[in-house]
């Protein structure tokens, strides 16, 4: 226990939040299929896509679980951190705010590997979720202060952060926190969708909807 005469100021806080989706194996199924169809489709990846890496941005109708999964995910998140907050803020609830979820695939082959980088900017939480994962290579999650070499042994929270994804495996994250994917160590493709969540308030701005700002909560 720390020493009862400190009291504690926390300033920045970064989780890696996991969970497993119930009958993946029926989800991943239908999903498959819907992106072997449409690798086929668009054989050329997008810019920015790595070595032996195909990607492609698509939405499938079987992803309605998934979606459902990542946005109640979220909300659990991001309420979470709300309440832990020092001083008082709206509550996030779902009569007053949605969450927008843009997902994109990779598929990465044997050796294939995504350097470090992070999804600053482009939304509020990020994440993935493994099609398939099982012995495809780990994602490892990076401090800045790790990135910059800017940390000391002795200081807790600043070493990396290895995680082993499993079929089904789904996995969220601040969207500032850096993260790197080792290369694939196996012939199983390593099949996933990566996505970016936003947070947005409905009742303003076009179509009802605008971006929440941290200002917004003041």
């Amino acid at each position: 226990m720390p020493d009862p005469t400190l009291t504690r100021h926390p300033i920045l806080r970064t989780d890696v939040w996991h969970t497993r989706i119930e009958d993946y194996a029926a989800l991943n199924g239908a999903l498959l299929d819907e992106i072997r169809s449409h690798q086929q489709q668009e054989p050329t990846p997008l810019d920015l896509s790595f070595p032996n890496c195909w990607r492609g941005v698509r939405k499938y109708a079987a992803d309605a679980p998934l979606v459902e999964r990542i946005n109640a995910a979220a909300f659990s998140i991001l309420s979470d951190y709300r309440a832990e907050e020092a001083d008082a803020r709206e509550a996030l609830v779902a009569d007053s705010f949605v969450t927008d979820v843009f997902y994109w695939t990779n598929i990465n082959g044997k050796n294939a590997l995504n350097e470090l980088h992070n999804h600053a900017h482009a939304g509020d939480l990020a994440g993935v979720y493994y099609v398939q994962g099982t012995e495809t290579g780990a994602i490892v999650f990076k401090s800045e202060q790790w990135s910059d070499n800017e940390h000391a042994a002795h200081i807790p929270f600043t070493a990396p952060f290895v995680f082993e994804p499993h079929d089904g495996d789904l996995i969220l994250f601040p969207s500032y926190l850096k993260h790197e994917v080792r290369p694939n160590p196996s012939a199983r493709e390593r099949i996933n969708l990566a996505f970016n969540v936003t947070v947005i308030r409905k009742g303003s701005g076009p179509a009802g909807l605008t971006r929440v700002r941290r200002e917004d909560f003041a």
